[in-house]
């Protein structure tokens, strides 16, 4: 925004006085929050601030200083401007507000005043502005008026204006308008903006009840009626008039059924009716007589004798936000006070409440009105008096239809018509029908109660197999075929049999309506399966049964795509084309060569893309190999020379003849745009040289925002022809160098019987991993024991990369590879037969490990039994390795020398002492070494948008439980279009490795993943809210601490407020450190909390002894004595230590598997330790607990605040 445009918003803003601060704050709040000034004004100085951040602070505060003391009366600039105030805009801002909006007496009386003394003057859109203002005021200050009293505060005074009296009292009676004062203000600015549309219309001023039409080429037109000469009317004279003389009137070859004096329905397109005070009268029994209605009103069709369907015909309300439209305009007779009336011209409006008799309409006859007490009479000389009530202040006539009118249109003519369907197949077809009792049907459609017991057996006999043999039954599979029915028992058959009853029913009604004798029995039944065929039924999507399908002429087989698999795959899921339905279908005939979607993108939501900025163009995300989409990370300096790895693409096998057109040269591009990805992306990254057709644009990958410009490459002719198309190519040679010096590969001519596997190079930067392919790696338990012990006795933590591992890699399998681009050889004739693994191959990862465990093996080190991927030697010098595909990370003394030994026989990279592993940070002070993900949670807030969210204490709120969501809930989340099931995977990332603070809420927060609602979407922000606030949390793992293995167990009972199941949580600790936690949800329902707790006191038992096994094998620690468990429950220890034998009776039908751990505690593995629940520290993994509780556990598991350089802070996690 340039300085001429802020200077001119600037003085937009009212100068403020004493009466305009509601208005002034507003505008002066929006005005700050655009210049980015509103915190200075609304946040002090933070206490302890850096000197960067006072003089940034300074300044904004002297710029907001500026714009509001340019927008102060002279008056008020004296009040509040001070020694204090001059140059400090947070302290302006608050004396300005105190002065003018604070609950003080002397505000409170200057607002209320001001609002008494507010009048009308004649002004409506004036008075209307000044209610608003002063209601903002009223607000500010703290006064609470009731509704109802501001509202009639409002209209009384605008009672003296005569023109207002008649649409006050309408707003008055209506008693969901009084209660809202702003709903009232709203109507009496319609009623302004309906004043000024009618006054800027031609001719005299009409009346704002009258008919008004919406078409510019409208033309008032001017009828003759009831036998005499409209003077008015122009188009004849009054010796022409065909209403004074009928006998000039020429015959008409096609008459109307409506008299020729009606006026052309043609010419009406809206109309007008007022209406209030009627909610209680009853649809179809009264007549009203209104003085706002332009025409007569019906509500049925029965009234009318003679009716004709027109066009579109809007009839508007005294409520604006409600519009009713007429259906056809004809003629009613009604008898009223047993005279006979008609009333022609009359409009039929299904959705009017009541029936309208225009009181305009009939004053054209010249009529009087007589009212005695309650009762009034209407006379006039062409209409008989016609007699009524008044009722709740509206003027009803008393009348009957006629009989003959009854007879001519029955209400049930189509019931009797269709062989008497019920009401919904009438409604589907939008035919009238009434609720009321057939007796014909009642006599002829009276059945026995229905056969509804088959289940039981079913019941019975499925306890019968499961006794006899001893197990539980776990899916019954049907083809829901009949081959089983008994015979003589219909009652099994029930579809056909109701079918049957269907028919015989409308066949009975049909001859006894008819009161023909039984022998046309078979015509009664012909007739009635055609009705059936006809009628449509809500059982095939409201369509009849002949439209629902012509026979056994139509398909059998509709087309559809494979989705996935059902039952443990003895069934298909089904993406149905013609709905769009998921189906699950077993007999599927499949065709691998067509392929519905990749021909039809159109289909598809494209992703939204907003250029951020000026000069990046948007491309589409997925129609296009160069425009991958990316998650946005903080950026990385490129290295020196661009890193690109040799992989199979995923392309397939495909033969040379038909892959000519992949390998021609690809025309130069620009870089290409990084694609910030607003929620979780799709899992598969597309990244190579395909044909842009094989790439299929799905729905479900996610919208996306331009968020900055990288320049990393896609594809080999990108590289090649960027701006660091000399580093790219300086790579991609010493890539392929290294395949050359290792040997990968062997060139060979090229046979059609060959299977090749296509190629792509893949180009990454600095801080770019592999993540697509299979990789032997270790448990987050072991490589955390293995800190704590080597932080413990302050061994070396280094670590190192292999370079170019997998090439490292022989094959045993033959594998013939298509030629890369940039290596000087004939793709058309060569080929090449690879020797080792390279990345991208199934096997490779495989391969590779057992190449490396082979060398290990040769120098010394044993695999760990209990974790592959835990390598230790013994010794002198011991060293243990913990593998990561190819980082290793070394733990021991003198870890230089075993460093040569593998640069001896690998190519690697010294990382030194360990920094970046499995993206945890690794810190290393004198007094500890910590783990962080603060990285990580940074970028996870920046992918949902909550980097700048207001910090809550705790993951969720406590006390609360989170329950399965219902329809609406579902629906508006799925609204949203984010992946729910990414979102959770996020953060149960965080909370297996450095953060157990989370562990409780992904287990509560993954019970929802099939079927997620937007409460559960809310729970995940609130966990980003908390990760706001605990960025900087990490693990601590002191240094000369050699305590052995402690650990902590809790249940909370019944904690599923849906299933009942409860929630087991439990932890250990080793050296002083935590080094493994799990939170878990039971899988059954157990009786009591010492039932609960013994539960989890048996899986947290299993984990020990493999830790316990770990720990012996490795020769990390040698555990003689027993490992201390803290319980908090007493009944628990007893029933574990087997001391009570009453608890042993009530407990004795919990499973026998579960009482092992009796033989750990006599075997003296466990030792069982109380511990009060205030101490226990287990707890935060079972429930969501308060910030103290949860501070104080974390605080005694080493789960802290960490600083800039890995220092902790002496801070809680608040």
């Amino acid at each position: 925004m340039t300085d001429k445009n802020t200077d001119k918003e600037t003085f937009s803003i009212p100068i403020l006085d004493s009466s305009n601060y509601s208005e002034w704050n507003l505008r002066m709040m929006f005005h700050l929050r655009s210049r980015d000034l509103l915190d200075v004004c609304e946040t002090p100085l933070a206490a302890g601030a850096t000197a960067p951040a006072l003089n940034k602070w300074t300044k904004a505060s002297h710029e907001a200083i500026n714009i509001i003391a340019s927008r102060l009366s002279h008056v008020v600039f004296l009040e509040v401007i001070n020694n204090e105030t001059k140059d400090n805009a947070h302290l302006l801002w608050t004396k300005i507000n105190d002065q003018y909006a604070s609950k003080r007496a002397i505000n409170q009386g200057r607002v209320w005043m001001d609002w008494i003394w507010s009048n009308y003057h004649g002004d409506l859109q004036e008075y209307i502005n000044s209610c608003r203002k002063m209601k903002l005021e009223l607000d500010a200050v703290n006064i609470k008026i009731e509704a109802e009293l501001l509202s009639f505060s409002i209209l009384g005074k605008l009672v003296k204006d005569p023109k207002l009296q008649h649409y006050i009292e309408i707003l008055t009676l209506n008693n969901e308008i009084i209660e809202k004062p702003d709903l009232i203000l709203t109507k009496l600015q319609d009623f302004v903006n309906n004043s000024k549309i009618q006054s800027t219309r031609q001719g005299p001023e009409p009346s704002a009840l009258s008919t008004s039409v919406h078409n510019q080429n409208y033309k008032i037109t001017y009828y003759c009626t009831n036998g005499q000469h409209n003077p008015n009317c122009t188009s004849h004279t009054k010796e022409q008039c065909y209403a004074e003389h009928p006998n000039l009137r020429p015959p008409q070859k096609n008459k109307r059924r409506t008299p020729p004096n009606n006026p052309p329905s043609a010419h009406l397109s809206s109309a007008q009716a007022l209406l209030t005070g009627t909610s209680d009268l009853e649809k179809n029994h009264q007549v009203i007589v209104d003085c706002g209605a332009t025409h007569h009103m019906f509500n049925t069709r029965e009234h009318f004798s003679a009716i004709d369907s027109v066009p579109f015909i809007k009839v508007s309300t005294g409520d604006a936000s409600s519009s009713l439209s007429a259906e056809g305009i004809g003629t009613v007779n009604i008898i009223c006070s047993g005279i006979p009336l008609t009333l022609k011209n009359c409009l039929f409006v299904p959705s009017l409440t009541c029936n309208l008799v225009s009181l305009l309409e009939l004053f054209k006859e010249k009529l009087t009105i007589a009212r005695e007490g309650k009762c009034f009479s209407l006379e006039s000389s062409n209409i008989p008096a016609l007699k009524g009530t008044i009722q709740n202040n509206l003027i009803i006539l008393n009348y009957t239809i006629p009989k003959a009118l009854i007879t001519k249109n029955p209400k049930n003519i189509w019931h009797y018509r269709f062989g008497h369907p019920g009401s919904i197949p009438l409604k589907i077809m939008g035919l009238p029908y009434t609720l009321d009792q057939c007796t014909i049907c009642d006599f002829n459609k009276a059945h026995a109660l229905p056969f509804n017991h088959q289940f039981d057996p079913f019941v019975i006999a499925k306890k019968a197999m499961e006794n006899l043999h001893n197990r539980s039954l776990k899916r019954l599979v049907s083809d829901r075929g009949g081959e089983f029915m008994n015979t003589k028992t219909p009652q099994h058959n029930g579809f056909a049999e109701r079918s049957n009853r269907t028919i015989l029913e409308k066949a009975q009604c049909l001859l006894s309506s008819s009161n023909l004798p039984n022998q046309y029995w078979a015509e009664a039944i012909n007739t009635s399966t055609f009705l059936c065929n006809i009628v449509p039924t809500p059982s095939r999507h409201n369509l009849s049964p002949h439209h629902h399908r012509e026979w056994k002429l139509a398909p059998t087989a509709e087309e559809g795509i494979l989705l996935g698999y059902e039952n443990n795959n003895t069934s298909y899921c089904i993406l149905r084309l013609r709905d769009r339905k998921v189906v699950v279908a077993k007999h599927v005939v499949f065709r691998e060569d067509v392929f519905p979607s990749l021909g039809n993108p159109t289909q598809v939501q494209e992703p939204l893309l907003v250029p951020t900025t000026e000069g990046t163009e948007a491309v589409d995300e997925f129609g296009s190999v160069e425009s991958v989409a990316v998650v946005d990370i903080p950026p990385a300096p490129l290295p020196e020379a661009p890193h690109s790895v040799l992989c199979p693409s995923n392309a397939g096998s495909i033969p040379p003849s038909e892959n000519e057109e992949s390998l021609a040269e690809e025309s130069p591009s620009g870089p290409p745009r990084r694609i910030k990805v607003i929620g979780p992306r799709h899992p598969t990254l597309i990244s190579c040289e395909l044909d842009g057709s094989n790439v299929l644009p799905y729905s479900r990958r996610p919208k996306a925002l331009i968020s900055s410009v990288d320049d990393t490459p896609r594809t080999y002719q990108g590289a090649i022809h960027s701006s660091n198309g000399k580093k790219w190519m300086e790579s991609i040679s010493k890539e392929l160098g290294s395949m050359n010096r290792l040997d990968v590969w062997d060139v060979v001519d090229l046979d059609p019987k060959f299977k090749l596997v296509g190629t792509t190079w893949v180009l990454k930067s600095a801080g770019v991993d592999f993540g697509q392919t299979y990789s032997p790696t270790g448990r987050l338990n072991s490589l955390r024991s293995l800190i704590a012990f080597a932080s413990s006795k302050r061994l070396e933590f280094h670590q190192v990369d292999i370079k170019s591992a997998f090439l490292n890699a022989p094959l045993a399998e033959t594998v013939y590879l298509a030629v890369p681009q940039g290596l000087n050889l004939d793709r058309r004739k060569h080929c090449l037969r690879l020797k080792k693994a390279i990345y991208g191959l199934k096997q490779a990862p495989l391969a590779w490990y057992e190449r490396l465990r082979t060398w290990l093996q040769s120098v010394g080190f044993s695999s760990c039994v209990l974790d592959a991927c835990v390598f230790y030697r013994t010794g002198s010098n011991p060293i243990w390795l913990y593998i990561h595909v190819d980082d290793i990370a070394i733990f021991g003394k003198g870890v230089n020398s075993f460093k040569e030994e593998l640069a001896n026989e690998f190519e690697i990279k010294d990382l030194g002492q360990a920094d970046l592993l499995l993206g945890i940070k690794i810190t290393h002070s004198d007094d500890f070494v910590s783990l962080d993900q603060q990285h990580f949670t940074e970028s996870l807030l920046d992918l949902y948008g909550m980097s700048d969210c207001k910090a809550v204490s705790t993951p969720l709120i406590p006390g609360v439980h989170l329950e399965a969501a219902n329809e609406k809930d579902v629906e508006e989340f799925q609204a949203l279009d984010v992946s729910y099931r990414s979102a959770i995977g996020c953060i149960n990332y965080l909370s297996t490795a450095t953060r157990p603070d989370l562990s409780y809420l992904v287990s509560a927060l993954s019970q929802f993943l099939e079927k997620p609602g937007i409460r559960h979407w809310k729970a995940f922000l609130h966990v980003l809210k908390y990760l706001r606030g605990t960025q900087d949390v990490g693990l601590t793992y002191p240094k000369d601490i050699n305590t052995g293995i402690v650990a902590y167990t809790d249940a909370d009972w019944g904690n599923c407020s849906t299933t009942r199941r409860s929630v087991t949580g439990f932890l250990a600790t080793m050296c002083g450190s935590l080094v493994l936690w799990k939170t878990r949800k039971q899988p059954t329902v157990l009786l009591s909390t010492s039932e609960a707790k013994y539960k989890a006191l048996c899986d947290l038992t299993s984990e020990l002894m493999w830790l316990k096994q770990w720990c012996q094998e490795c020769g990390i620690l040698t555990v003689n004595n027993p490992i201390p468990v803290h319980e908090d429950n007493q009944s628990c220890i007893n029933a574990a230590k087997g001391d009570c034998n009453l608890n042993n009776k009530r407990m004795k039908h919990i499973d026998i598997q579960l009482h092992f751990i009796k033989e750990a505690i006599s075997s003296s593995f466990v030792e069982l330790v109380y511990t009060p629940t205030s101490n226990m520290l287990a707890d935060f993994l079972t429930k969501s607990v308060s910030r103290t509780s949860l501070s104080r556990a974390l605080d005694s598991l080493g789960v802290l605040r960490l600083g800039e350089r890995g220092d902790v802070e002496n801070k809680d996690l608040d």
